[in-house]
């Protein structure tokens, strides 16, 4: 006769403990970044896409591509070679965005990588600044200091 024993195994719970703790370890980055998901923060990012947007538009064309952001209101157009996109930087609540006094701010991107100097700073209760290193091209977001 044999007999069943309910319940589990040491190992088979360490297994259970194990795999729980890396599924934990994968979740927080996501709570992280969410807790920073301010209204400043959502529209240097959008910025950010935009600007990014228009680099691959330079890389795929083989052409320049210039990007123009009207700060007052959020507006920007792309155009290349042989098209021009336009959007709208989402500007939540008391978001502001701040280009040195301009009306306008451009930023042209060529195809093998340099970019013309851009600074915009997303203003509210915090600051942060979305900018274009002008020999790599490559886009950043960084805390500003608030003036």
């Amino acid at each position: 006769m044999t007999r069943h024993r309910g319940g589990f195994t040491l190992l088979e719970l360490l297994v259970v403990l194990v795999v729980l703790a890396i599924t934990a370890a994968a979740a927080v980055p996501a709570f992280l970044s969410s807790a920073r998901a301010t209204p400043e923060h959502k529209a240097a990012t959008a910025l950010a896409e935009a600007l990014i947007q228009a680099r691959n538009a330079a890389r795929e064309s083989g052409a320049a591509a210039t990007f123009v952001l009207s700060p007052a209101d959020g507006r920007f157009w792309i155009t290349t070679r042989d098209s021009a996109t336009s959007g709208i930087v989402p500007l939540a609540g008391a978001v502001t965005l701040v280009a040195a006094g301009q009306d306008r701010t451009t930023c042209r991107f060529q195809p093998w990588g340099p970019a013309t100097p851009f600074v915009v700073t997303v203003r509210a209760t915090t600051s942060e600044s979305v900018h274009v290193d002008s020999w790599s091209g490559e886009i950043g977001i960084s805390d500003a200091p608030r003036s």
